[in-house]
């Protein structure tokens, strides 16, 4: 990855000559079309990082500069290309930080979020900036929902989705955020799942942008957390439920007062209002806690409970380091019947009509802390058989040496070596 020298860009916005419509790729050093190598406008190379060629200045959701682009060391495969500036006192700590954001994305292997394929700084001076670079999408967003409110249970789907692909972002070696959730950040699947399509959050971190409404208030003093993610997924559930945007179930100082529709049940009224309580303690501590929480509310379908959720647990288990959660349904309190390790390694026999609660999940392997006297047993003869036969080896070493004369002294186990050996 190349990001230790800043690669030059114009981090201007572009002119009306870029928005022109000619077909020619954006120059990515003066931000002007050009169809010659070096640019004819300013004589650099055209070329972004050497490799992405600039083709259109794009319309999605987001902040900074966004590009559709053609990745030319991979057979100019489409991307696109987000340009976000920075504010001078960040610098240094985004760019210590992006390899191990960029390892972290390369990692994810869920179909619920829109992964990093390259991330480098851009820009010259005091003006600088962070390139990011994902690949091109068409999936639409959940923009035609606005003043179209979704019924409960689709909107309790997406929310499952959501906080699923959440899980997974701080589940990644370096725990990572979802960003800001608007609809133009959401892409909808024909099979019902979603996928966030701009992960990373640098909006913090950008220069000339301030929280979006309706944002977790912990972030105006450059705080993150798991509970922040899990706030901005109850914010966006909230407005597909009514149709609205934030700025119309907010108050002038960001805080969440929204009247839910008819019919909607109480207790996902109240799990949601507990979410988007300002203050990050009130809230589920992780994106698992949540997802734990929904499913116990008793409204999500059968088909759509996840079998165990994997989330890092702050404070408790090292970075990177994901936990095993076991639903809060079947959680001690709960539950009056709480699984062992030992039964989830087993298939549980259920009653006739008893809904199954969790899932196998493939791959994981719970700890046995029962001793196996079997194999305990076993490593016993292994060590006494291969104890005689050092022994044996070297009894038979140390006769062939004394009976062939080679070493005086007399074998352990005589042996007649007969009458002409002895002349």
């Amino acid at each position: 990855m190349e990001h230790a020298t800043p690669t030059t860009f114009s981090l201007e916005p572009l002119g009306p000559k870029a928005s022109s419509g000619r077909g020619m790729p954006i120059c990515a050093a003066c931000g002007t079309p050009t169809d010659t190598v070096p640019c004819a406008s300013c004589g650099c190379s055209p070329l972004l990082q050497s490799r992405y060629r600039l083709e259109r200045a794009s319309s999605t959701g987001g902040v900074g500069l966004v590009y559709s682009a053609a990745d030319l060391r991979r057979a100019g495969r489409p991307v696109t290309v987000r340009v976000v500036p920075l504010r001078s006192e960040h610098l240094g700590r985004v760019r210590d930080r992006l390899s191990a954001w960029l390892e972290a994305f390369r990692g994810l292997r869920d179909p619920g979020v829109r992964p990093w394929l390259d991330v480098f700084l851009v820009g010259e001076g005091a003006r600088r900036g962070v390139g990011i670079v994902q690949r091109a999408t068409s999936l639409p967003t959940l923009e035609g929902s606005l003043g179209h409110p979704w019924p409960t249970d689709r909107v309790v789907q997406w929310a499952v989705r959501a906080l699923e692909a959440v899980v997974a972002l701080h589940g990644a070696a370096v725990p990572l955020s979802c960003g800001p959730l608007t609809r133009g950040r959401v892409g909808q699947v024909a099979d019902g799942s979603i996928q966030i399509l701009h992960p990373g959050g640098l909006e913090r971190f950008a220069e000339g942008v301030g929280l979006d409404v309706g944002e977790p208030p912990e972030l105006r003093q450059g705080r993150w957390q798991p509970a922040t993610d899990v706030h901005r997924v109850a914010g966006l559930a909230v407005q597909l439920l009514t149709g609205r945007r934030a700025a119309h179930l907010t108050d002038p100082s960001g805080t969440w007062t929204w009247t839910a529709p008819g019919g909607c049940p109480p207790e996902l009224v109240a799990m949601l209002r507990r979410w988007l309580d300002p203050s990050p303690g009130r809230r589920p501590r992780t994106a698992a806690d949540a997802l734990d929480e929904l499913i116990h509310v008793g409204i999500v379908p059968p088909e759509l409970e996840p079998a165990l959720s994997l989330d890092p647990i702050p404070e408790e288990v090292p970075v990177g380091v994901a936990a095993i959660r076991i639903p809060a349904s079947l959680r001690p309190g709960l539950a009056t019947d709480v699984p062992s390790p030992a039964s989830l390694r087993a298939p549980a026999r259920r009653a006739t009509g008893e809904r199954r609660r969790l899932a196998a999940v493939a791959g994981i392997e719970l700890p046995d802390d029962t001793p196996d006297p079997t194999r305990r047993a076993t490593r016993w003869v292994t060590t006494v058989v291969v104890v005689l036969m050092v022994l044996a080896a070297l009894v038979s070493f140390q006769i062939a040496l004394t009976a062939t004369g080679v070493v005086s002294g007399s074998p352990i186990i005589p042996v007649d070596v007969g009458p002409a050996a002895r002349r």
